[in-house]
């Protein structure tokens, strides 16, 4: 037996789909920076993109536009040697210090994932980057304290203060 035709119409209504799925989209990869404004720019907006994200409590967002702006960070360092040295020391300083906060604040992010190893090299560049951040050595500490390490917080906190 076969079932009844309204059955048949009313199923078929629902297995046609009047919405259209959205186009694939396509990856971008990331560009080379030639000035030193571009960089900045460039990693002030990532910067502002995961800071929105973490007040959302999205922190794998805000992971990602962190990470995308320490990749932003390490083209400079690997691949353009010719950009690095035409940068002034001045220039050089300012991106080092937006690199730290972003690094500080990817270490956050990666904390309240409860991935403690990861947030652990982070603060740690954070820090290498700019030692004058007091906000990445505390964070820095506060993660050291969370895995034990208590001899390597304590002066750090008496040197950050």
């Amino acid at each position: 037996m076969s079932p009844p035709q309204y059955w048949l119409k009313l199923n078929d209504r629902f297995n046609q789909s009047k919405v259209e799925d959205p186009p694939t989209p396509k990856e971008i990869p990331q560009p080379f920076y030639t000035t030193s404004k571009d960089l900045l720019a460039r990693l002030e907006e990532l910067k502002r993109l995961g800071n929105d994200s973490y007040t959302k409590k999205e922190f794998g967002f805000a992971t990602s536009y962190y990470s995308m702006a320490m990749q932003c960070y390490d083209q400079l360092n690997r691949f353009s040697n010719k950009f690095k040295s035409s940068l002034t020391e001045n220039e050089m300083t300012s991106i080092k210090k937006m690199a730290s906060i972003i690094a500080s604040n990817l270490s956050l992010s990666l904390s309240k994932q409860m991935r403690i190893p990861d947030a652990n090299i982070m603060g740690q560049m954070a820090v290498n980057f700019d030692q004058t951040n007091c906000k990445a050595v505390v964070r820095l500490c506060d993660i050291l304290f969370q895995v034990g390490r208590h001899a390597e917080a304590i002066p750090m906190l008496n040197h950050a203060l």
